[in-house]
């Protein structure tokens, strides 16, 4: 398989039709969080004809003088709605203060004479309550089942029932069950894991711990701080190469073919990741089964939308039912190819980059303006920032390096992005 993808297999950025992206951070351990409810990466991948909605103005020289004025892109409508204190966007635009801000969405799509849907990044309770409250159907097509598929029991109940291979686990419901798996999975020599029911953003955000010792497990699980959910998972603990399996299903009879995207991790959390990645026959066959038995498997149960299954090595460990981290990078990235190298391959290294406090893009677009205009790329190399709104909370930059031309490798870009990682860290 060649290092570089090429233009006939160029996938599509974005979303598929019209959206009303309410990119709300409402995962339990998000929830209410402000540097949380600051990351915003969908706008990246919208145009004109969306409608973005967010609870505080994003900022205006990334979003006029990077995205639009330097990158080329097209621009989508926004809505910014008050702030009430509630613990995320979706719960906030369901708060009667903002009841005008409901309606205004309504009818800026009667206007504008198209049919919508509502793009969401996590998808609960909070999301179900806003569809019902408008009346518009999600990309996600069920919530409510999209809800259970997205859970770590609920995964692994669709894969068992499948035959989808997953690494060996058990869905416990108390302390007891807990210590007993443990123990089975100890006592053979295997690492155990214990992943709550609705946990994201790996062990960072509390969605999984190790276990190497049975009487740690107590403790263990008071550590979640009330995170763990009504229902969890102990999974043996399995080693190999990380990375994403990608597809987008558009209803029940349509859905695009999977692609892969490499992955990188740290203490069982995300962390970055690259294109183009090279799956092994085994891996190749895991997308097979994607597309041959999951993917027909969510269109029955009536979940549609951005699928984002993590694996490591031959094993299914997720179902991120939206849009994964990678998948508003790979948008943004193919978009810039679109518009700036068409025809050309390309690769990219995606890493988060710490800071030394609190920053913003103003100081980031200072410190690598030379670099992220694709008009004066240099050898073919190009660097791309997301994810801006979080950096005056003091979090990490999403840096990509991007190699452009017939030669482009992922060692080239990630070379590159050694370069720009030094610089930014020694600036920022």
């Amino acid at each position: 398989m060649s290092e570089t993808l090429k233009k006939s297999e160029v996938k599509k950025w974005g979303y598929r039709q019209p959206v009303i992206l309410v990119e709300s951070q409402s995962a339990p351990i998000l929830f209410g969080d402000p540097a949380e409810q600051a990351y915003m990466r969908g706008c990246n991948t919208t145009t004109k004809g969306d409608l973005v909605v967010t609870d505080f103005p994003l900022n205006r020289l990334y979003v006029e003088g990077y995205l639009r004025d330097i990158l080329g892109f097209d621009l989508p409508d926004y809505l910014v709605i008050e702030q009430t204190g509630a613990g995320c966007l979706s719960e906030n635009l369901l708060d009667p203060t903002n009841q005008d801000c409901l309606k205004k969405m309504e009818q800026y799509w009667l206007l504008k004479g198209r049919q919508p849907k509502l793009q969401f990044f996590n998808v609960t309770e909070h999301e179900l309550s806003l569809v019902r409250a408008l009346g518009i159907e999600s990309t996600c097509g069920n919530p409510e089942m999209a809800i259970k598929v997205g859970s770590k029991p609920g995964f692994r109940r669709l894969c068992e029932g499948l035959g989808i291979p997953m690494p060996r686990g058990v869905i416990c419901h108390s302390l007891t069950e807990t210590i007993v798996a443990v123990s089975a999975l100890l006592t053979e020599g295997k690492g155990a894991m214990i992943k709550t029911e609705n946990g994201t953003g790996g062990t960072d955000l509390k969605s999984n711990v190790v276990i190497g010792k049975v009487d740690e497990v107590t403790r263990k699980l008071a550590d979640f701080d009330g995170f763990l959910g009504g229902e969890w998972v102990v999974e043996e603990k399995v080693d190999g190469e990380d990375g994403s399996i990608h597809v987008f299903v558009q209803d029940g009879q349509m859905a695009e073919k999977s692609f892969v995207l490499g992955a990188i991790s740290a203490d069982n959390s995300y962390v970055g990741g690259y294109f183009p990645f090279e799956p092994s026959d085994e891996q190749i066959g895991m997308m097979k089964m994607v597309d041959d038995i999951l993917v027909p498997a969510l269109q029955e149960l009536g979940v549609f939308g951005h699928h984002c299954f993590d694996f490591k090595g031959g094993y299914f460990l997720e179902d991120n039912v939206r849009p994964g981290a990678l998948d508003f990078i790979h948008g943004m990235v193919v978009r810039i190819a679109e518009k700036h190298f068409e025809g050309k391959s390309y690769a990219y290294w995606h890493c988060h980059v710490a800071t030394s406090g609190s920053t913003n893009f103003e100081r980031v677009y200072e410190t690598l303006s030379e670099y992220l205009d694709p008009k004066n790329a240099k050898d073919g190399c190009v660097a791309m920032v997301s994810n801006q709104e979080v950096l005056p909370f003091g979090r990490s930059l999403d840096l990509t390096a991007i190699n452009f031309g017939d030669d482009a490798s992922v060692e080239k870009a990630k070379e590159f992005f050694t370069e720009l990682e030094i610089l930014a860290k020694e600036k920022l």
